[in-house]
């Protein structure tokens, strides 16, 4: 370090007057239980994303705008856009991370191969959302196929004309629901609370993971899942107790999926973070060595 203690106090102080950051001085780089010591192997350097968001082909416009919007417009980060139709030639080794807004998020087989080898063998993070969240749980954890739907002893059958009626009372126009969110894991880096607004507008629900027990980020409530707006008693007994955020290693990359949207209208500061978090933390997500049963 060629710069004098003095300067480098000053320097300090002025960016954190400058941009409101907290600064803690230590006398010491020994941790005591509850922290890590400095310089030791729980620290990572955080490497630059290099984002790539996929748009257009089926893909939500106004998921897409959100996104692009927070990490573009609020957070000044460079990313790049592609038409979800226009991946061939694609230099996959030029991202580090690949967000697959709500909507149609289905690729192509042969894309979807190229996508899992860039996943696993070339550590990149897939970041699927909303709709997109749940075919990337199929495609690429092993997510159970649930389209079988159960037998029932009369045929139903109502009227036509009925049908607008009956499909708006299950719809979620948009609800504000709670997460239950685990501070301690990377993605939730910033958060002291455990209670996480979150903005639903979509009915389908996520898998919970088979064989790792740290995957789940956030979930939803077994009770009050809805804290303001509409949703049927139905959609709150389906949502309640199932994942809202999962975070996987595959292979030498990660899988991060997000079952709502984290930058609705540019406002949810909250999961805003999340999204963010998943952008420069996924390399810190570990795998579980244990063996972990039922008891």
């Amino acid at each position: 370090q060629d710069m004098s203690a003095e300067r480098i106090h000053r320097a300090v102080r002025d960016i954190a007057e400058d941009y409101g950051i907290p600064v803690h001085s230590l006398t010491s780089g020994a941790g005591d239980d509850a922290t890590a010591s400095l310089g030791g192997r729980s620290f990572y350097p955080v490497t630059k994303p290099s984002v790539l968001m996929l748009f257009d082909d089926g893909i939500a416009r106004y998921d897409a705008g959100e996104v692009w919007h927070l990490i573009d417009n609020e957070m000044r980060m460079p990313l790049t856009l592609r038409q979800k139709g226009s991946l061939g030639g694609l230099d996959w080794s030029r991202y580090t991370h690949l967000i697959i807004p709500g909507g149609r998020g289905n690729l192509p087989e042969r894309t979807q191969e190229r996508v899992e080898q860039w996943i696993t063998e070339e550590r990149g993070t897939l970041i699927a959302l909303r709709q997109s969240a749940h075919w990337a749980q199929d495609a690429f954890l092993d997510g159970e196929d649930e389209t079988a739907s159960e037998s029932s002893e009369e045929n139903l059958r109502l009227s036509y004309e009925e049908m607008s009626v009956r499909d708006a009372e299950h719809i979620i126009g948009g609800a504000i629901v709670a997460t239950d969110i685990d501070t301690t894991h990377p993605l939730a880096f910033g958060m002291q609370n455990r209670m996480l607004p979150a903005m639903r507008n979509t009915t389908a629900t996520l898998d919970w993971p088979k064989d790792n027990p740290y995957a789940i980020v956030s979930a939803y409530p077994e009770d009050d899942v809805l804290l303001t707006g509409y949703m049927s008693e139905k959609r709150q007994i389906e949502l309640a107790g199932t994942p809202a955020v999962i975070a996987e290693p595959k292979g030498r990359g990660n899988v991060v999926l997000i079952a709502d949207n984290p930058a609705f209208r540019g406002y949810f500061l909250g999961t805003n973070r999340l999204l963010m978090n998943a952008i420069f933390f996924s390399d810190l997500i570990d795998i579980p060595s244990g063996q972990y049963e039922e008891e």
